[in-house]
């Protein structure tokens, strides 16, 4: 349960802001093709592609000993009024922001029908919670069990910032990794988190 988790896993967590300007104009390019392509289907392959180089992310710990997975099976948060369930996206690193983005619909709509099975709810080596749609700019999830690590996003939105000594507005949006640290420490997911960023602030890389 998530209660256990807290008690029983060493939580530590790192923060990033990313400028989410590029990401943006290709979410609204795909919408104006007719595309069904979401901010949220972006960061979960651009998470898929940074666990492939940061591999402990998307590992559990179990009887004392690490275990790594070989597939970014990514667990992702959905709310309902009987409270948040996590199914998971099966080998997302080997899908398409397309493939990924059908899947996440198709999911969302088996849990508002109460039709989640076991298959659509195991297996899953890394979490991802989006509350951007409620208004949240930062928050801390709490790493689910069997899996070492959970990315909270928060809102996308305009803000002043400075770059080359000139104040702009930036679409910017913040992540907060939480992590276990029986298996990875806080430089490691920094690297990851880096990495997200570096994806999401140049998303055409993620059309491939």
């Amino acid at each position: 349960t998530v209660s256990s988790s807290w008690s029983t896993i060493p939580h530590y967590m790192v923060t990033v802001a990313i400028d989410m300007g590029k990401a943006d104009a290709l979410a609204r390019s795909f919408k104006s093709a007719g595309t069904k392509v979401s901010i949220n289907d972006m960061i979960i392959k651009a998470a898929a592609t940074a666990l492939e180089r940061y591999p402990l992310m998307n590992a559990s710990f179990a009887d004392k000993n690490i275990v790594m997975h070989r597939d970014a099976n990514i667990a992702v948060a959905i709310g309902l009024d009987e409270g948040v369930v996590m199914p998971v996206i099966r080998t997302c690193q080997n899908l398409s922001l397309e493939e990924i983005g059908a899947r996440s619909r198709e999911l969302v709509g088996l849990a508002k029908e109460g039709k989640l099975g076991k298959e659509e709810m195991a297996g899953g080596t890394f979490a991802i919670s989006n509350m951007g749609m409620l208004g949240v700019e930062s928050f801390i999830a709490i790493v689910p069990p069997s899996q070492s690590a959970i990315l909270a996003v928060g809102m996308v939105k305009d803000e002043a910032v400075v770059r080359d000594g000139a104040i702009q507005i930036a679409r910017m949006m913040r992540i907060t990794v939480s992590a276990d640290h029986r298996v990875h420490d806080g430089a490691y997911a920094a690297k990851f988190l880096g990495e997200v960023r570096s994806i999401l602030e140049a998303p055409e890389s993620l059309q491939g």
